[in-house]
């Protein structure tokens, strides 16, 4: 070969050397962090396909600050859409223990819209369907959200490919993911995917404030169907301390001028409210809750407010609950009056009439196989407040709290003492009750200077709600038999409510109500609305 001949064959192998580096620096700079993260995802999402069904016989540990453990025995049943445009069913099936068994929530994952989840709840013999905007939510008490029990399909998120690092004997790539479907609990995740068997290892869940929530690790894999690997270990951990926080402005328009003397002259009426929640677990049998609510008005000092809805120390041990403290409580079926529920005064500064005052109480439960024996003894009576001289919801006379008398002479501290047992049978579902003490609706009178003020006299009650399912269609009732301040009477409510799911294939609902009112009571009782309506 000549000298000229040479020169020509180094400089065709040095310029197919640079042409070649070329491609490989095109293809490495070409490739974003963002496809590079959807590649991984891809990768690892498929490597999963083709196993058609699956049911899981599945164990639930929750455990506390302080070691405690509570086990839950659960059925997850899996129906894989081999299309990735179509998300897959689940259904999570509740086997231990007794209080929650039964319970079961059907899923339906979506792409870019909310998933599809339905709550079936024994206890009520009733299906709730999962509101979007409430999937973030704890499930049965768990660090896990009903969110994350939907599948976790490819097209719900976008990808970062972040870096490269060592997971344990494994090496793993870190990707970013962002939800790209509405209403999620999460800003975004960090996932850990092995590069071995390309499963999930690790994965990082931040709130909607960007703040680290919780951290989920997955480990003891285990091959089935040739290449189909599942996870026999799932830890899930909250990294934060369980509270939850409420503030809230309330404004009421007023068109007329005010009828009363002193009655406030402004068009609008304000107030600002919330309520702190805190819960903490002491072990498996004891735990902590305190929710301290306040209320600040414009206008009428009389609905200022600083109250303990809920501050109590709670035992479970199966089959017995011991709750002492201050709580609220509910009975009751019905939507338009509650008859049956009369254990916590009602918090007349709410102008819905739905909120109560918190009741200090010790509450005994005992929960055997054929239903619910509840027993209450209420040491202290919360009197109800009423609007004051500059208030707007009033008469032409202001009723003077500070004045109230008691047919009791222990007054505040006259115990009173309520029984209640509830079951199920069926589709049936019913409670009954027994209340004697001291009123929480009072009596208001006239003294010698022309002024009201409440009077708070010893009843005793009976009471029965009842309720029926079949299909969407509820049917409710309540009666109530009271010796009140000078006779007996009966009062009811009946009626049904009819609903309507995913109207026009959307996230809302549609309820039809009908309630019919009764009550027999003249005009020497504490007076009501709902009397023939």
């Amino acid at each position: 070969m000549s000298i000229n001949a040479t020169e020509h064959y180094a400089k065709a192998l040095l310029i197919t050397s640079l042409i070649f580096l070329l491609s490989l620096s095109v293809t490495a700079f070409g490739e974003s962090p963002e496809d590079k993260g959807y590649e991984i995802a891809a990768r690892s999402d498929r490597s999963d396909n083709g196993y058609g069904d699956s049911k899981v016989e599945m164990t639930m540990i929750l455990r506390n600050a302080a070691g405690d453990e509570t086990t839950r025995s659960i059925s997850f049943t899996t129906l894989e859409r081999e299309n990735e445009d179509v998300g897959d069913k689940s259904l999570v099936l509740f086997n231990t223990p007794r209080d929650i068994k039964g319970t079961a929530l059907l899923s339906h994952a979506q792409i870019l819209k909310p998933d599809n989840q339905w709550l079936y709840l024994p206890a009520l013999k009733r299906v709730k369907r999962i509101s979007s905007s409430n999937k973030s939510g704890p499930f049965v008490g768990s660090e896990f959200a009903f969110e994350d029990f939907t599948a976790t399909e490819l097209k719900k998120f976008s990808y970062k490919f972040l870096r490269e690092e060592p997971c344990g004997e494994l090496t793993c790539d870190v990707l970013e993911r962002v939800p790209l479907y509405k209403k999620s609990g999460y800003s975004k995740q960090i996932s850990w995917i092995d590069q071995s068997i390309f499963q999930l290892r690790k994965l990082e869940f931040y709130d909607r404030r960007g703040q680290l929530l919780k951290v989920l690790e997955a480990s003891d894999y285990r091959e089935y169907l040739d290449g189909i690997w599942r996870s026999h270990r799932f830890a899930m951990k909250n990294v934060n301390i369980d509270t939850r926080l409420s503030l809230g402005i309330e404004t009421r328009y007023f068109k007329n001028s005010p009828k009363w003397v002193g009655q406030s002259s402004a068009d609008f009426q304000t107030s600002v409210e919330g309520f702190f929640e805190i819960f903490y677990s002491l072990d498996s049998n004891h735990s902590v809750t305190i929710n301290p609510f306040f209320r600040k008005d414009g206008i009428d000092e009389n609905r200022d407010l600083l109250d303990i809805r809920e501050g109590y120390w709670l035992f479970e041990s199966d089959p017995i609950e011991v709750l002492v403290g201050v709580n609220t409580v509910f009975w009751g079926v019905s939507e338009s009056i509650n008859l049956v529920d009369v254990i916590n005064q009602t918090d007349a500064g709410d102008f819905s009439g739905d909120q109560k005052l918190g009741q200090p109480m010790i509450n005994l439960k005992f929960l055997p196989e054929y239903g619910t024996f509840s027993i209450y003894l209420l040491p202290y009576f919360r009197e109800r407040s009423f609007s004051g001289n500059e208030g707007r919801f009033r008469g032409p006379t202001e009723i003077e709290k500070d004045e109230s008398e008691f047919e009791s002479s222990d007054a505040l501290h006259n115990l009173d003492v309520a029984l209640r047992y509830s079951h199920y049978f069926g589709d049936a579902d019913f409670g009954l009750s027994y209340f004697t003490g001291t009123s929480r609706e009072p009596l208001i009178l006239s003294n010698s200077a022309a002024g009201l003020f409440p009077y708070y006299g010893q009843i005793s009650q009976m009471g029965l709600d009842f309720q029926y399912t079949y299909v969407d269609l509820l049917f409710k009732t309540e009666v109530i038999v009271r010796d009140g301040f000078s006779e007996t009477y009966t009062a009811a409510v009946s009626g049904f409510e009819y609903n309507f799911y995913q109207i026009l294939d959307s996230d809302s609902d549609f309820s039809v109500l009908f309630e019919y009112q009764h009550d027999s009571r003249s005009k020497q009782e504490p007076q009501t609305l709902s009397d023939q309506d």
